[in-house]
């Protein structure tokens, strides 16, 4: 079947010109499986935003490619005219104009426009049934019906919208927001949902997963005083209450079991469950290490039926799970039989190696996806703070934190913090000075070829990403080495300077102990939970959210636990000699070096040229055989899908 995507693959059908200008404003390129594509066609993207970057940008790695036609160049503007480009560009290249009105012309280009790929993909098979007119509310109605399947006439009571969003919500489903207010008002017209908070717990997941803990925690409080004064003979109505009866409906309860089955639901501490009846119990606090236990057999049971891996989303998806998997296994560890651990070592085998093959060709992608709605790579971040901007910001990267020291650290905080979970992709090759430096730039490593050895320029970087961005370099601070030692709130820069707006911090606590580990994870694991009874992190968290700041929290690269193969004897062969990665100034000398090592030859996607790197495959490290580490530097799903999380404090 044909999609929307062919139509634009047309206008790049062989023979392949060595230059296109194309004008997208509706953002129809930033689609992964397009720019996939037209990379596979041998099409390079450049986007066209700041003359002076773009123009290093081609004179150091296209004018050549171009002159000897070794590549074909898409350069991509997101204006509607290109008369603004350079007088060389528009006289050598191919013009074409990409326009969703031109797609789907029937519809507002206006609410279209909010749509992602997949979304246009499920448009494009319905699109032919549309026969209203082109207004926002008729586009609206049709796509909220045909695209998310929301009968939104027929939801008309509390269970109906449960049932609705605990779907929608457990699924991950975001609607476009002009859908979404769309949606809102048309339920707000009904009057049996006035008792609910429908804008907040339709909008946000967090929110809604909130609303369901406050509920039951409620229901539950209550039920057990009323069984304790004996009014067990009530009618049903009176006895449950409203909350009761809806977590009660047979329609409703099996989503309320999988999410505290998921842990997306916590169990509830202080009451008795010998009060209530067995059903509730799923929801209740009694046993830790039985219900942990539960919840790691779930998530393995689920991780090995598998889903859709196909792009990044799917791989973000289960890089979460698999890190609460593993954060699991660590703190069970005496607890699990040699079964379950066989099966999780399995699984991480399986998945490696799926998502090794998956970013020899996927990852290459991913850095002209936008940085809306959220970041896909770690350089996207501080784009996205720009946006989400309204006044005081911190970015606090924990330096080396995986997902499985995220979810440790989660369960310190959660009492006190509400925290937004999503993931991003690392900079390949996973160190730090790639791909933190990435962060704190803005940039893809080739924008930054003379300091991609070192960190040095961090700070300066810092401050001048956001003076690009219209705030003073005096209202920006940067600082780093924190987490060691006793918390003393009078050592943060961002917190003695009142005039402060942009704060950057770096945490290198996991980091340090990382690089320090000689009892391997597990060891790691017992350092960390040391340090976060410490409070060094909680109260740093605590200052920066008093001090009004809108914190959000990630990491430039994660770790893996690896055994050695042997060293590689080279002498100073290679610009960088990290355990799971070395970088070469030539290529040759990579490729001799992949031959006579097990390893992987990075094809170096967004790196600065004279950067050829060779990564340790999972699991293995370029040091002593059999010696064991974690590190760093590799494409393992633990090293490239970090956390990035946004920290807010817990209302009472």
């Amino acid at each position: 079947m044909s999609s929307w995507r062919d139509r634009i693959l047309h206008h790049f059908d062989e023979p392949l010109l060595r230059l296109y200008l194309v004008s997208d404003p509706d953002d129809l390129l930033l689609d992964e499986e397009l720019l996939t594509q037209l990379q596979n066609r041998g099409l390079t993207l450049i986007p066209y935003e700041d003359p002076v970057t773009f123009r290093y940008r081609y004179e150091s790695f296209c004018r050549e490619r171009l002159q000897n036609r070794s590549s074909h160049i898409l350069l991509r503007v997101k204006e509607d005219s290109l008369d603004h480009l350079p007088y060389d560009f528009l006289k050598a290249g191919d013009r074409v104009d990409l326009r969703l009105s031109s797609l789907f012309p029937r519809l507002s280009a206006n609410i279209v426009s909010e749509l992602d790929g997949e979304q246009l993909d499920r448009l494009h098979i319905v699109y032919e049934e549309y026969t209203g007119p082109s207004s926002d509310s008729a586009t609206c109605d049709f796509i909220l019906r045909k695209v998310f399947k929301v009968p939104y006439d027929t939801i008309d009571n509390p269970v109906d919208l449960m049932k609705h969003l605990f779907a929608k919500h457990e699924r991950g489903i975001r609607y476009p927001k002009s859908l979404e207010q769309f949606l809102i008002g048309k339920l707000r017209l009904r009057p049996e949902l006035n008792r609910l908070p429908v804008e907040e717990i339709v909008s946000s997941s967090r929110a809604f997963f909130d609303y369901i803990q406050r509920e039951w925690f409620t229901s539950l409080k209550k039920w057990s005083v009323e069984k304790e004064q004996g009014k067990e003979a009530l009618p049903p109505d009176e006895q449950y209450g409203f909350e009761m009866q809806m977590f009660r409906h047979p329609e409703v309860w099996p989503f309320v079991e999988h999410l505290f089955m998921e842990g997306k639901l916590s169990r509830v501490r202080g009451i008795d469950a010998n009060r209530l009846p067995e059903w509730t119990h799923v929801g209740i606090h009694s046993d830790p290490v039985a219900e942990e236990k539960q919840h790691l057999n779930h998530l393995l049971e689920k991780l090995e039926g598998g889903d859709d891996l196909s792009d990044h989303k799917g791989w973000l998806h289960r890089a979460m799970q698999f890190g609460r998997l593993k954060h699991l296994r660590l703190k069970l560890l005496t607890e699990l039989d040699e079964e379950t651990n066989r099966r999780i070592a399995a699984l991480e085998k399986g998945l490696d190696a799926a998502f090794a093959n998956w970013m020899l060709h996927g990852y290459r992608a991913l850095p002209n996806l936008p940085h809306l709605p959220r970041p896909v790579m770690v350089h996207h971040i501080p784009h996205y703070l720009d946006y989400r901007r309204r006044s005081k910001v911190a970015l606090m990267v924990v330096d080396g934190m995986s997902f499985v020291q995220w979810n440790q650290i989660r369960e310190a905080l959660e009492l006190e913090f509400n925290m937004e979970e999503n993931g991003v992709f690392a900079w390949v090759p996973t160190i730090t000075s790639v791909s933190r430096q990435a962060i704190f730039t803005g940039e893809p490593p080739l924008l930054f070829p003379k300091t991609l050895h070192t960190t040095r320029k961090e700070a300066s970087a810092w401050k001048l990403f956001w003076e690009n961005h219209q705030v003073s370099k005096m209202r920006v601070t940067f600082e780093k080495g924190l987490g060691l030692g006793v918390y003393d709130s009078t050592h943060i820069q961002a917190l003695q300077k009142d005039q402060t707006q942009i704060a950057g911090l770096v945490v290198d606590t996991i980091d340090r102990l990382m690089h320090g580990a000689i009892q391997g994870q597990e060891g790691i694991y017992e350092e960390i939970d040391l340090w976060l009874k410490k409070g060094y992190l909680k109260a740093l968290i605590d200052d920066l959210l008093a001090r009004g700041f809108d914190l959000y929290l990630t990491s430039d690269h994660g770790n893996e636990e690896s055994c050695g193969i042997g060293r590689i004897s080279e002498g100073v062969l290679a610009h960088s000699r990290g355990e799971r990665v070395r970088i070469y100034s030539d290529e040759s000398l990579r490729d001799r070096a992949a031959q006579a090592h097990p390893s992987h030859a990075w094809p170096g996607f967004g790196l600065p040229q004279g950067s050829s790197v060779l990564l340790a495959r999972s699991g293995e490290a370029f040091i002593h055989e059999k010696e064991m580490i974690v590190s760093h530097g590799g494409i393992s799903l633990e090293e490239v899908i970090v956390p990035f999380v946004h920290v807010t404090r817990k209302s009472e």
